[in-house]
């Protein structure tokens, strides 16, 4: 039995071992309520008045995170949300979100996922009501399109980051296309990856999108993922051995 109880512990560091722990949200009751995401289950936002959890277009289940702008009551035209991660991530990621487009939006608005380290804003990935794509370092403003998506509004767009913390080259995967962006300064962790819209050049543009399924996850080494599965098979080994035993006598 302690010998048992041990894999089973190696196990589980190994589950853990210095990744952060993963965070993945639809937005849904009861951990969401309708109303401002500041504050609900560790979340925060530049712009409670932007920012709101609602029931409208959803990915998955009833609710998703809606920015509109143009509100009586706006804090900035445009604005952040975000959940830290438990410790900052210094190992390979992937983070993502999907992004449902109201077709009544001006083209002049963004909407995207962009990493945070403790020293500055980094890379991300950004779409336009007109389909425009932007994988820029920092916020797309003065930057050309990469690509344009084809029927952007009235359904969901997903939008991945996939990045290793000290190299210079981000992978993007967008609407199922890969693009990458390199040569930005590294950033050596992450602390989150934020929710984000803005203008591009006229602060009175505006525009709803809806941003459902968010993901941040390790992607664990292949000698961990080895490992893993070799204390698994040894526990899983030793529990057969065990009920053999058992069924003999």
């Amino acid at each position: 039995m302690q010998i048992k109880f041990l894999s089973v512990s190696f196990v589980s560091l190994l589950a853990t071992g210095a990744y952060c722990s993963p965070i993945f949200t639809s937005f849904e009751a009861p951990t969401f309520s309708v109303g401002s995401i500041d504050g609900q289950d560790g979340w925060a936002t530049t712009s409670a008045n932007n920012f709101g959890i609602v029931s409208g277009p959803a990915r998955t289940g009833n609710q998703s995170l809606r920015w509109q702008s143009g509100t009586s009551t706006e804090d900035y035209p445009g604005g952040y949300a975000w959940k830290y991660l438990d410790k900052p991530e210094t190992q390979e990621f992937t983070a993502e979100v999907s992004i449902y487009l109201d077709p009544t939006g001006s083209a002049d608005r963004i909407y995207g996922i962009q990493l945070e380290s403790s020293e500055r804003l980094g890379p991300g990935a950004f779409i336009s009501n007109d389909g425009s794509l932007y994988v820029t370092d920092g916020a797309p403003f003065g930057a050309s399109p990469i690509a344009t998506l084809t029927s952007p509004s009235s359904r969901w767009i997903t939008l991945q980051l996939h990045y290793n913390p000290g190299e210079n080259v981000l992978s993007a995967i967008v609407d199922g296309h890969n693009y990458n962006l390199g040569g930005f300064d590294p950033m050596n962790s992450v602390l989150t990856a934020d929710l984000y819209s803005d203008y591009l050049t006229d602060s009175s543009s505006q525009g709803t999108a809806y941003f459902d399924d968010f993901r941040f996850a390790a992607v664990p080494e292949p000698a961990s993922i080895g490992a893993l599965a070799f204390g698994i098979g040894m526990v899983l080994r030793r529990r057969t051995r065990s009920r053999q035993i058992l069924n003999a006598n």
